[in-house]
């Protein structure tokens, strides 16, 4: 392979997913055998991600697409293209059930799709999207830009919260195991821990306001 752009493992510990910078991406074994080959970028990839199952994975490239493949019967198949971007992916994060995963532009886009490529929503910032961190129980998901700004969305695309109090660009964004919890970190030299709930509970009683009409 040409220089390793992106690198994720598989759940059951004893393989590994790489991507180059030439655009192709490959399996290996825990004792750096070459298993399989992942053909179908015309640039370098710039993230990839293994579902839960481990039988399909998705590479991201600067050629603008998101590719979802299938590993069954250790044949390498693509189940989907993703498409719709102006400029290159960044990255991609397949949701703890599996069911979904999220790609983000380097520009001001993040797309849900579902498992077999179908679009879900489109999550949209005023400014570049830096970083995109998953909730451990797969219905929400946290982008942060260069504006200093982090939304909070559900698995289906609606904001559930943003987060206003960096002076300048975040810089990266995490959540904590619980799920209660967020951090976000700036290039004004701070980090801010911020307390889901409140979030969370206007959201749900939304909701049911919305189920008594």
């Amino acid at each position: 392979m040409e220089n390793i752009t992106a690198c994720t493992t598989f759940p059951s510990g004893d393989r590994i997913l790489l991507g180059s910078g030439n655009g192709m991406a490959g399996v290996w074994s825990m004792t750096g055998q070459w298993l399989q080959e992942l053909h179908g970028h015309t640039k370098g990839i710039t993230g990839c991600a293994v579902f839960p199952t481990g039988d399909r994975v998705a590479t991201v490239s600067e050629d603008n697409t998101g590719i979802i493949w299938s590993l069954l019967d250790g044949k390498c198949q693509q189940i989907a293209v993703l498409k719709g971007y102006p400029e290159g992916i960044a990255s991609c994060h397949v949701f703890p059930s599996g069911a979904q995963l999220a790609t983000v532009s380097q520009g001001k886009l993040a797309t849900l799709w579902t498992c077999t490529g179908s679009e879900l929503a489109v999550l949209s910032h005023d400014a570049p999207i830096i970083s995109c961190s998953l909730f451990p129980t797969g219905r929400s998901l946290i982008t942060v830009a260069q504006n200093g700004m982090g939304i909070v969305w559900s698995s289906a695309g609606e904001r559930l919260a943003v987060l206003h109090g960096h002076r300048t660009a975040c810089t990266s964004c995490a959540v904590f195991p619980s799920g209660d919890w967020v951090v976000t970190i700036s290039e004004d030299k701070t980090g801010i821990i911020w307390p889901m709930a409140p979030f969370f509970q206007r959201h749900e009683a939304a909701e049911r306001s919305l189920r008594a009409v």
